[in-house]
């Protein structure tokens, strides 16, 4: 399937092993960037309830995962940046997600 977006290069290192303890700046970016979570007014960003419980959701980071610790956040109208800390290997493998259509 053919995408319109533009062609993005990657990154990542090509031979790192993101696994390993660190500090990483992740970006969470809604389906096709629809503004689901909130709207800027001003220079101020409202959450509505998808943005607040996307909010709460970062913040239980370390309780689903207790090898990672969540760092400085900030969720956008359509995107969510933060820096996340793994503490120690985690064993990860590289795996799909789970996909979900959100209806709403």
């Amino acid at each position: 399937m053919k995408s319109n977006l533009p062609r993005r290069h990657s990154l990542r290192l090509p031979d790192y092993d993101y696994a390993h303890p660190g500090g990483y700046f992740v970006t969470i970016v809604a389906h096709n960037r629809v503004p689901l979570f909130g709207e800027v007014v001003g220079d101020t960003v409202l959450l509505n309830g998808l943005g607040l419980i996307t909010e709460e959701c970062w913040q239980l980071i370390p309780e689903h995962f207790p090898n990672i610790e969540s760092g400085a956040y900030v969720v956008m109208p359509n995107h969510l940046h933060g820096i996340i800390f793994i503490k120690e290997t985690v064993g990860a493998t590289h795996a799909s997600p789970h996909w979900h259509q959100f209806k709403g």
